[in-house]
């Protein structure tokens, strides 16, 4: 019988190809997740406790100060992806100044030698 179920997945093109995938929507999966245990892990027990009872369904014994804390944390983790993902340059006296898609440009293809005419993204 198992010789017959596995006869019938290499025989069919969509079922081998469901059956390759779980391995690599199993890896991303397992990525997201132990990197949200280890954020998890690196934040203070009160903001821990307000991730437990929200996620618990218990929103309304969250404390004020937790509730900013938490807001704080999202805030600040929205704040420095947007600002790896952002083209900006720093300025004398550690000031940072976003550019457009054109400074950008022009200011990587003079630093690079090259005339490009896009940035490659990811």
């Amino acid at each position: 019988m198992f010789s017959g179920i596995l006869a019938a997945i290499s025989g069919n093109a969509a079922l081998g190809w469901i059956v390759r995938r779980i391995f690599d929507w199993g890896g991303w999966l397992l990525s997201i997740l132990g990197g949200l245990l280890a954020l998890y892990g690196q934040l203070d027990p009160a903001t821990q406790t307000i991730i437990v009872s929200a996620l618990q369904g218990h929103i309304g014994e969250v404390t004020l100060g937790s509730a900013f804390g938490l807001a704080m944390l999202v805030i600040n983790q929205w704040r420095s992806w947007r600002a790896t993902v952002k083209p900006q340059i720093v300025l004398p006296g550690k000031q940072r100044r976003e550019m457009t898609e054109a400074e950008a440009l022009a200011w990587n293809n003079a630093e690079t030698g090259h005339n490009q005419t896009h940035i490659p993204t990811r």
